[in-house]
């Protein structure tokens, strides 16, 4: 477990870009952009990473995952020194499709590292163990970045980015020097064409996957709209100082920490299914409750929220594992990951809209009815598939 034991302390650096992160809200506002800007910039974040998605699983399937994460890893390092200079709503732009870029190299390939790993080692069974751990270390880094992210910003609104910029590029040069050989296939153009053909079309045939798919638009759109526009705003509203914003994101993620510990048990006890239906319901009744409440006792249902998205990241993972073929991993994970993000770029400015528009609360009720009707269909279609994973 040497290699997996690496990824810990990568996960455990790479957390404390939170130092900036948990500010993106506070910093977009402060340098004067609209909740429509927020959102399009958000959009056009999803949408660059869905069209990026399928070359660089290509890429990394091609020529090597571990690559593939170093160079996310050092683009979405500089994604966070293009934001330190940034001021206006263009520049901010420029940063987000390199950030797109930087998250594109390495989303699909990262899964196949540890899958591959483990298949290597022969303890497959331990990857959504190994799944929550890795995602529990990172946010207890969390725990610590992110008051210290917003004290930081209260002092200098910039100071965060630049070292967010110096701790992903630490976590970069980490991951580069793990061990790990890559079984490398002979590398040519035909090659790299083949595994994204392939991979496509191995993607689209399966109902199971297309219906993670589906459930991964309804929880994506939820979580982005919630921490980069509506998060902050409410904690606001409810009376809740800016300096306190950090504090509330260490408990967030301390209880997230938690759930990700422990993820793979729970998965185990309640079934598939189920785990399923718990992380559709629990986000979209979250919402609806958050629409209600005007007072402090929110953050209960801020802190359900995130709890439930902790335990997401693990079960989607683990489930669209099992339906990928070994040659396509990379390129499968970032079909899929195609099919959510270019889905959630498109909705992402009229939310936004309809924020300005119509306020926080209308926004989080019709998000939280959103959220499980579009997820509930995801659960239905995955049981159209002809294998029993679920």
């Amino acid at each position: 477990m040497k290699d997996i034991k690496k990824l810990y302390i990568a996960y455990g650096i790479y957390g404390f870009n939170a130092l900036a992160s948990v500010t993106f809200t506070l910093y977009f506002l402060y340098n004067g952009l609209t909740h429509t800007e927020i959102a399009t910039l958000f959009s056009l974040f999803m949408i660059s990473l869905a069209l990026l998605e399928i070359p660089t699983g290509g890429y990394a399937d091609t020529l090597g995952h571990k690559k593939s994460v170093t160079l996310g890893l050092i683009l979405e390092s500089f994604f966070f020194l293009i934001l330190f200079f940034s001021t206006s709503f263009y520049a901010f732009a420029i940063g987000m499709v390199v950030g797109a870029l930087g998250q594109a190299f390495q989303s699909g390939a990262m899964q196949a590292l540890i899958y591959e790993i483990l298949e290597k080692e022969k303890r497959i069974d331990e990857y959504t163990r190994v799944q929550g751990r890795l995602q529990s270390i990172g946010l207890l880094s969390i725990v610590i970045a992110a008051p210290l992210g917003t004290l930081i910003f209260t002092l200098n609104p910039q100071a965060p980015y630049l070292l967010s910029f110096l701790f992903t590029l630490i976590t970069a040069i980490r991951v580069f020097f793990i061990q790990y050989t890559f079984t490398r296939r002979k590398a040519s153009v035909a090659v790299y064409l083949h595994n994204i053909k392939t991979g496509i079309q191995l993607t689209m045939k399966s109902n199971f996957l297309l219906g993670l798919v589906v459930i991964g638009i309804s929880l994506s759109l939820m979580r982005l709209l919630f921490n980069n526009n509506l998060n902050h705003p409410y904690q606001l509203s409810i009376g809740i100082d800016v300096t306190f914003i950090g504090i509330v994101a260490a408990i967030s993620s301390s209880l997230m920490a938690v759930v990700s510990f422990y993820a793979h048990t729970v998965i185990k006890k309640l079934g598939e299914t189920i785990s399923l239906m718990f992380v559709v319901l629990i986000p979209g009744l979250c919402g609806i409750m958050l629409s209600q409440i005007d007072f402090k006792l929110g953050l209960i249902f801020i802190f359900a929220f995130y709890m439930t998205q902790a335990f997401r990241n693990p079960l989607l993972s683990t489930l669209s594992q099992k339906e990928v073929t070994k040659e396509q991993r990379s390129t499968m994970s970032s079909t899929s990951n195609f099919l959510s993000s270019i889905a959630v770029g498109l909705l992402l400015p009229w939310w936004g809209i309809l924020i300005d528009t119509f306020g926080i609360n209308t926004t989080l009720l019709l998000l939280g009815v959103y959220t499980m009707m579009v997820g509930f269909t995801g659960i239905y279609i995955t049981k159209l598939s002809n294998k029993n994973h679920i």
